[in-house]
């Protein structure tokens, strides 16, 4: 920084020898305890770690009821309690609920195509960009409700769709037709 203090890197490197080397997706819960990893190739393909930061450690957990598919995307909420998996074999989006070590399917959608998402910071809400892009409304009860957008998005939606800090907006990137 502009004054000479270093910072102290805030990434850590994970021991990932229990998952495939062929990793191509990962994301962390807020508090930074629990890191999942996906691949799109090879079996096992869902690894789920519980991080100690003191230790700089990742602990495999076990993956009960999460699909032995591949995935495109995977997502944690921003309280931790729900992991988005997109499937890389369907289009569908899935959530579960990650309950005393175990993960129960929570809700199910079709999505057209390939597709990412990103919860808003509250959690409230999870963005489905697709060719359709829509919304997850988290109803707090351990359901979900899906609203499709109808105000005039056109085209595919690509990358990954990111909310605006107060969460009343989510930029997304756009062409024409899908690749």
């Amino acid at each position: 920084i502009g004054n000479g203090t270093t910072l102290a890197p805030a990434v850590a490197n994970l021991d990932l020898a229990a998952a495939s080397s062929r990793t191509a997706f990962m994301s962390a819960s807020a508090d930074g305890k629990k890191v999942a990893t996906c691949n799109s190739s090879s079996a096992p393909f869902v690894y789920l770690f519980s991080y100690d930061p003191d230790t700089k450690r990742a602990v495999p957990m076990g993956v009960g009821g999460l699909p032995a598919v591949g995935c495109v995307c995977l997502n944690w909420s921003p309280c931790g309690n729900y992991l988005a998996h997109h499937p890389s074999a369907t289009s569908t989006v899935k959530l579960f609920k990650h309950e005393n070590g175990s993960f129960v399917e929570v809700h199910s959608e079709v999505a057209s195509g390939a597709c990412r998402g990103a919860w808003s910071r509250d959690g409230e809400w999870y963005f489905v960009a697709t060719g359709n892009p829509f919304l997850l409304k988290n109803n707090r009860n351990g359901t979900f409700t899906k609203f499709a957008l109808t105000n005039g998005i056109t085209g595919w939606v690509e990358g990954v769709p990111i909310w605006s800090p107060d969460g009343r907006h989510v930029f997304l990137e756009m062409n024409s037709a899908p690749y």
